[in-house]
């Protein structure tokens, strides 16, 4: 991201000339984000750079005025699950040949309310 932003940053005319922005749009009103399609772990992200599940991006359109609002929402980190609301964590064992495995099992809680938060 580091990257697409100094090339960015080094051809302003880039994104206009493709149609992508205005004519009279700002550079300064860029985000710079990677919407990954499957789970990420939490990295804070410096230099204004960030990550997002693509669920939680659905989520953030969803439930927001507009796009600012929604990347606003997704840079908040919302849309992470809440251990104790979202899921609960159990440790389970299984026994198959006399070998028995302990692991962490993730579970909906049974009186989960369907925020349209992604779990």
């Amino acid at each position: 991201m580091r990257d697409v932003r100094a090339f960015l940053e080094r051809s302003p005319d880039y994104l206009r000339e493709r149609g992508i922005i205005a004519s009279g749009d700002s550079q300064r009103s860029l985000s710079y984000a990677v919407i990954a399609r499957d789970h990420l772990a939490y990295i804070p992200q410096p230099d204004g750079l960030w990550l997002a599940e693509f669920d939680s991006l659905g989520w953030a359109l969803r439930n927001s005025d507009g796009l600012a609002d929604a990347l606003r929402k997704l840079q908040t980190y919302e849309w992470l699950p809440v251990e104790g609301k979202d899921f609960t964590v159990r440790f389970e064992s299984a026994n198959v040949a006399g070998v028995t495995i302990e692991a962490e099992i993730f579970h909906r809680p049974r009186d989960h309310k369907a925020a349209g938060v992604p779990a």
